[in-house]
């Protein structure tokens, strides 16, 4: 009659993880519509989801008043940022990248270190491991590089990037510190031969990008509505609710 897709998750809470089932490929067949099948699989996940340890679950609508009837409310918006290319002239130009690829497989370990690092200091961004397709290792296939600048032998910032039109399109931007951000924005200014503007998409709430840039007349912003949460177990996010011990934090 029903179905839907429910795979598991990590996702990072004030630097611990919980455990999350995702929600995706909800369908149900036109004859058996509005008899109440969707809603006795919810059932059936939320009653599992104490011996299953799953403490949020997490989706991405296409109706965000749909899923509000089982107890999702959204939480994540994907903020973006678009500026011409002459926006990073104040950032020293910088090369101290490799390009990820599958000549070079060992690199996934720092690419993965450099976003669990960045991760892990944002609620609700999901941990990565060995089995991620986030990154391709094939760019001149997909079109889709990314980089890793090192300081030193260390990564500490990873840039997912691709070409398009007359704009360079950040998908992903990660970092450690402003240092290492302000380092990947110079070598994204190598670029400036081919890309009058950059556009950066999937931008946290607070990004340091906004920060960093300094300059804002020709910066465009915009925003949307996207992923939506259910607590499952408000004891378990409670307890891993750690307080800042010092102020600032």
């Amino acid at each position: 009659m029903a179905t839907m897709f429910t795979p598991e998750y990590e996702s990072w809470y004030h630097g611990n993880t919980v455990s999350c089932v995702g929600i995706g490929g909800v369908a149900t067949l036109p004859e058996y519509r509005r008899r109440g099948a969707v809603r006795e699989i919810f059932s059936e996940i939320f009653r599992q989801a104490p011996e299953r340890g799953w403490a949020i679950s997490c989706l991405y609508p296409f109706s965000f008043d749909y899923y509000r009837q089982f107890g999702y409310e959204m939480v994540f918006k994907k903020h973006k940022m678009v500026f011409p290319m002459k926006v990073l002239a104040k950032f020293p130009r910088n090369f101290d990248v490799k390009l990820y690829t599958f000549r070079n497989p060992e690199m996934k370990q720092d690419i993965l270190a450099v976003y669990n690092a960045f991760a892990q200091t944002r609620r609700a961004m999901f941990r990565r491991d060995e089995d991620t397709h986030a990154y391709s290792d094939d760019p001149y296939k997909s079109r889709r590089w990314t980089y890793v600048h090192y300081s030193g032998s260390t990564p500490d910032a990873i840039a997912t990037i691709r070409l398009e039109d007359d704009g360079l399109t950040i998908r992903e931007l990660c970092y450690t510190s402003s240092a290492a951000l302000c380092a990947m924005l110079g070598f994204l200014r190598s670029f400036d031969g081919q890309a009058f503007e950059l556009r950066f998409t999937d931008l946290p709430d607070t990004s340091d990008l906004d920060a960093v840039i300094g300059e804002y007349v020709d910066v465009e912003y915009s925003s949307e509505a996207s992923g939506m949460i259910r607590i499952l177990q408000l004891e378990e996010l409670l307890r891993k609710n750690r307080y800042p011990l010092e102020h600032g934090t």
